[in-house]
């Protein structure tokens, strides 16, 4: 397989030894039809997003899979771990973790304005984070408005 990473991410990796990585366009042709990276703005980590189109081919209403911005984690934490992760903000629930601004972010204002207009464009009814399981509309609130609302208390 390929090793691929956002342009950001490249420069990243490469002072970190690694080399031959491919830019995220290699690996379009590889991709469902309708899917396609997104390069989050304003990360020095160089996050990207894989945005998948919805199954019934509708304009919005796809799955988003996202990278270490957001958590979701639905089961209960107890002990350490659980202070851990309430201390920094990565549970219960739909969450932006409090390490994401500090380790990854360079821009946090370019960040969030990027990623409110990719949710309030794209509408995704599904968020698959690395970190937790995925989400949805919950409580009669759409997904993209719940992530939305996230960006403006969290950053």
């Amino acid at each position: 397989a390929p090793a691929i990473a956002s342009s950001q991410a490249k420069k990243r990796l490469a002072t970190q030894g690694h080399q031959g990585l491919a830019p995220l366009s290699d690996a379009a042709a590889m991709l469902p039809k309708g899917a396609r990276f997104l390069e989050c703005e304003g990360t020095k980590s160089g996050e990207a997003w894989l945005l998948l189109p919805a199954a019934d081919g509708a304009k919005t209403g796809g799955t988003l899979i996202v990278s270490d911005a957001f958590f979701n984690v639905t089961r209960d934490v107890t002990g350490l771990m659980g202070i851990g992760l309430r201390l920094l903000k990565t549970c219960p629930g739909l969450c932006i973790g409090q390490t994401f601004p500090w380790l990854s972010l360079a821009d946090r204002a370019r960040y969030r304005a990027w990623a409110d207009d990719v949710f309030a464009r794209e509408q995704p009814a599904l968020l698959v984070p690395l970190h937790g399981e995925p989400a949805g509309a919950h409580g009669g609130v759409p997904l993209h408005e719940r992530c939305r609302t996230l960006l403006r208390e969290r950053l």
